[in-house]
């Protein structure tokens, strides 16, 4: 494995998906990304009985993905997942 030049990593987008219990879960969680990133866009956001799952494209500030381990301690957050994004989306 080899990793991305520095000049790369400041700048990569990325796809989160975190599962919200709720809506106080996911203001929570979009304080939280927006305080830690640079560019942060609602993809998509599915709504079911069993809480709220939402897609946003990102760009991580210096490659820094620690704010994605503290979502997860976040009340109500079930999981988060960051995925790298080359700019296609299906969705």
């Amino acid at each position: 494995w080899t990793p991305a030049p520095v000049s790369r990593q400041r700048s990569m987008r990325n796809l989160l998906v975190v599962n919200c219990a709720d809506e106080a879960a996911e203001k929570a969680a979009l304080d939280i990304v927006g305080k830690n990133t640079k560019h942060c866009l609602v993809k998509a956001k599915t709504v079911n009985a069993s809480g709220i799952e939402l897609t946003a494209e990102l760009r991580t500030r210096g490659g820094e993905t620690a704010f994605v381990n503290e979502l997860t301690r976040l009340p109500g957050i079930g999981n988060a997942t960051l995925v790298s994004y080359n700019g296609e989306y299906m969705g």
